[in-house]
């Protein structure tokens, strides 16, 4: 899709989250979690799936509630923070009656997943219910206009959950949406937040101070990731991941594809760094040679069965074919002009074909495709 028509649709996603009728934040939650989906399910050749499973969006909308189903701390007082504008939105108390059921509450959602496989499977029953009867069929309103200019679907309102249930249920989507979304997913994501911690604020002005609820709603819970440190100082031989020095001190857990470009805590997405180079990686793209390093780790056997150990042990998110999708969605969208990371203040410029030609050597690891859609 050309730069034009992007930006035309980009500017008609705004709309619809600026004059759509919101009593809830479940929109902003199923845009999100159909943009992580297409870019997690980006193909080898850099093209998003054209349909998602409301499974997958199930699982999606879970990982972006889960962080924010604990209670809210400010110097107004602490509580969990109502995301309904007449109560508290069902998805947050399904998902929060789940956490509470868990051996301890700071396990993070795939900890808790596989702790209690059986009682996740009923919540992910109950949420895909509710995007199923709610924001799916209501989200591409103006007004009460409806235009599916993002993606179709092919019940109404009036679906049993049975039925839901009883057979996979997928969003297609619309001719060039996919491309568009994942081509502004840097810009929407933001904007998305922005909105989605506006509304939550409106509705909690007893408790919330704005100056810390994005980063809670939305913010890296770098508490759990002390929880992998050690093991992954291990498989780097306590060596940096970027510079490659000797890690002195408290080494840094950091998201190899930046958390704010693609929130995804898979082990196969966390490398140890010193202070200085996690610092000055910021949230920009890893340059040329550490993207080339960071697959090389996932291709090789022995480190790929060594995470997947970590993994098991921990209770961790071990899905590698979800964080080179993202990758693969990213990367392969840049021009040759940008910037990015090398060491220290230092940049290099993109160079399309040399990346490119490291994803044409890096298998897509084997996933069920029910896992994002069938696209």
């Amino acid at each position: 899709m050309s730069r034009e028509p992007v930006l035309r649709f980009g500017e008609k996603v705004l709309a619809v989250l600026e004059q759509g009728s919101f009593t809830a934040t479940y929109k902003y939650a199923l845009l999100l979690a159909i943009i992580d989906a297409l870019l997690e399910g980006t193909a080898v050749d850099g093209s998003p799936p054209q349909t998602i499973t409301t499974r997958e969006l199930a699982r999606k909308t879970i990982d972006l509630y889960w962080p924010q189903c604990r209670d809210f701390v400010s110097a107004r007082g602490t509580g969990l923070l109502r995301q309904n504008t007449s109560g508290q939105a069902e998805i947050v108390t399904a998902v929060t009656r789940f956490r509470e059921g868990s051996s301890r509450t700071t396990l993070t959602h795939s900890q808790a997943a596989q702790e209690r496989p059986a009682p996740y499977e009923l919540l992910l029953d109950r949420v895909e219910y509710k995007l199923v009867q709610m924001p799916i069929p209501r989200l591409q309103r103006f007004g009460t206009a409806e235009e599916r200019f993002i993606y179709d679907f092919n019940w109404d309102k009036l679906i049993g959950r049975r039925a839901v249930l009883r057979e996979p249920l997928v969003i297609t989507m619309v001719p060039g949406a996919a491309e568009a979304l994942v081509q502004i997913a840097g810009l929407l994501r933001p904007l998305i937040q922005r909105q989605w911690a506006a509304m939550v604020a409106s509705v909690n002005r007893t408790l919330v101070e704005d100056s810390q609820l994005e980063e809670f709603l939305f913010g890296i819970d770098r508490t759990s990731l002390a929880r992998v440190r050690s093991d992954l100082t291990d498989v780097q031989d306590r060596r940096c991941f970027y510079c490659d020095h000797v890690l002195k001190g408290t080494p840094h857990v950091d998201h190899f594809i930046p958390w704010s470009r693609h929130p995804d805590n898979n082990i196969c997405n966390l490398v140890v760094a010193d202070s200085g180079c996690n610092g000055r990686k910021r949230d920009f793209l890893a340059a040329p040679g550490h993207l080339e390093r960071w697959l090389d780790r996932m291709a090789d056997p022995q480190t790929t069965h060594v995470l997947s150990s970590i993994a098991s042990r921990r209770l961790w998110e071990h899905e590698p074919g979800r964080s080179i999708g993202a990758a693969r969605a990213l990367y392969l969208r840049l021009s040759d002009d940008t910037p990015l990371w090398l060491t220290d203040n230092d940049f290099v410029s993109a160079d399309l074909r040399a990346i490119q030609g490291l994803f044409a050597r890096t298998p897509m690891p084997l996933m069920a495709a029910e896992d994002w859609g069938t696209g």
